[in-house]
């Protein structure tokens, strides 16, 4: 499988996820205010924080502060978070996690980038962009650069 492949399939990946993510976010809210039946209609409802919690009492979604901003956060039934969206002074995230494998996409105000970690934490995909450049980088289990385009110094 050669370079412009493998981006291309991780790239399919990371939408078909994003695109699942976002669905199951829409679905869980749906099901969350759809089946709620309140005896009268409110205007508005404001809330600081929001959290969905599971039949064991464990919370699953968390709608409200999230590290230095705001956004959902999804976690598995040990409470470790899973999937996260937020907003946050320095710059927007999305990440997905399971099994220590990990997805991220960001949006900061001048670069934006997209990482693949292994199932140790490291990088081995990443794409950075800016408005004067773009790279790609794959890494070694060792961290160790292996492809560079442009090449890195």
């Amino acid at each position: 499988m050669t370079i412009e492949q493998r981006v291309a399939f991780l790239e399919r990946r990371c939408r078909h996820l994003t695109g699942l993510l976002i669905a199951a976010m829409a679905v869980t809210m749906v099901m969350f205010f759809g089946g709620a039946a309140p005896n009268v209609e409110p205007a508005n409802l404001q809330v600081r924080k929001l959290e969905v919690m599971d039949e064991s009492g464990n919370v699953r979604i968390r709608l409200g502060k999230a590290d230095e901003g705001y956004g959902v956060v999804v976690y598995d039934a040990s409470g470790r978070h899973r999937a996260t969206l937020t907003d946050a002074p320095r710059g927007a995230v999305m990440s997905v996690s399971k099994n220590g494998g990990d997805i991220r996409l960001m949006a900061m105000e001048d670069s934006s980038g997209l990482s693949l970690r292994d199932t140790n934490g490291k990088p081995r995909a990443v794409v950075f962009v800016t408005e004067d450049q773009s790279q790609i980088m794959l890494k070694d289990s060792g961290n160790q650069t292996v492809f560079s385009a442009p090449k890195s110094e």
